[in-house]
């Protein structure tokens, strides 16, 4: 930039600012010109300590000329113009960065005087998250109890019962260990939409986060399980989630639902439309299944009928029949009412995994 023109840069920005863009700025300098006056930016509302600014500006930069009456000077104004277009087709400077949102806390109860104001607690921002849930809430973690599911109810039944709030779960498997959840999953049920899913991933992998997101805006997001020792006993750590975070942790679920990675529970709150089973599949891995049915072979073998994902890289759990021997049942979960010997209507055909 020439030492002529760097005296009109300060004019240039106020102009810029007044008129929200360069570009509109240099339309409003055309303008002046046209009117011969400075007096010609009134009609867009510069007035009073705006205008005196403007014209004390154009003062120092030699735009005006010297008096108390004196005129504009072409030759000058001229230039600023050509500084307005230089500067509107320059690249905007960077966004400022997304201020950071603090981390939330928990601890032993022995310091909780640790976390206190303007530190967070991370029991309260996921109370907070659900108050304030207005249509919809994705709730997710591998471990549950009761006294921490008491403790989401307290805030989740109001939302689901008193603002039609659809609440949607995510957990690991339907379990002995996850009754807690499938409890405040039927009381939820009870008053309003509420939907289950369980992880059908291979295994080893686990659903293994923790979250709790409302209307796809905001949420949390961290290391503590929806438990009461997450919640309160533990050292734990986790943040408030911002609109495009939260929107995006409930697009990557919906993906995960679609492409088969989640169950969802279909025979009532709470209860898995059939009971959970871990599979030894061809490659040597045991992989999360689902029991459909019971089959015996003519020569007196026992075989399974079962949902599940065959290979690492399968698109979506498969039906397949495979042997008794290669099935894990889960210790405390009730296979009495599994079918025996009889195909279930609109199941397709069968395959097999060798």
């Amino acid at each position: 930039m020439t030492d002529e023109l760097r005296p009109l840069v300060p004019l240039a920005q106020l102009l810029e600012r007044l008129a929200g863009s360069y570009a509109a700025a240099a339309e409003w300098t055309r303008e002046i010109a046209r009117a011969d006056t400075l007096d010609a930016l009134r009609v867009h509302g510069v007035a009073d300590d705006h205008a005196t600014a403007v014209r004390q500006l154009a003062a120092e930069c030699g735009l005006l000329g010297s008096g108390r009456h004196a005129g504009l000077v072409p030759a000058r104004l001229s230039q600023l113009q050509v500084l307005l277009d230089v500067l509107d087709g320059l690249d905007p400077p960077p966004a400022a960065p997304p201020s950071e949102r603090p981390l939330v806390f928990t601890t032993p109860r022995a310091a909780a005087h640790l976390v206190a104001p303007p530190v967070r607690r991370l029991d309260l921002l996921v109370q907070d998250v659900i108050a304030g849930a207005n249509s919809e809430l994705h709730i997710g973690g591998p471990f549950w109890n009761r006294h921490g599911c008491d403790l989401l109810r307290e805030v989740l039944l109001p939302a689901v019962a008193e603002r039609q709030v659809a609440v949607h779960f995510y957990a690991h498997d339907p379990s002995s260990r996850a009754q807690p959840l499938t409890d405040l999953v039927k009381d939820c049920a009870d008053y309003g939409r509420t939907s289950l899913y369980w992880w059908t991933g291979a295994n080893p992998g686990i659903m293994h986060a923790k979250f709790v997101v409302a209307d796809r805006a905001t949420g949390y997001f961290g290391s503590a399980n929806l438990s009461s020792l997450g919640l309160q006993e533990h050292f734990e750590i986790g943040m408030e989630l911002g609109r495009t975070q939260a929107s995006s942790l409930v697009d990557l679920c919906t993906r995960l639902r679609q492409e088969g990675f989640f169950a969802q529970v279909t025979e009532g709150p709470g209860r898995a439309p059939d009971p959970p089973v871990f599979v030894e599949t061809a490659d040597g891995k045991r992989r999360f299944g689902q029991l459909r049915s019971w089959h015996t072979t003519r020569d007196g073998r026992r075989e399974a009928d079962v949902l599940c994902r065959l290979s690492d890289d399968a698109p979506r759990p498969a039906r397949v029949r495979v042997d008794e021997s290669r099935i894990r049942l889960f210790p405390g979960v009730d296979y009495a009412n599994v079918p025996a010997d009889g195909a279930r209507a609109g199941d397709g055909e069968t395959g097999s995994t060798g």
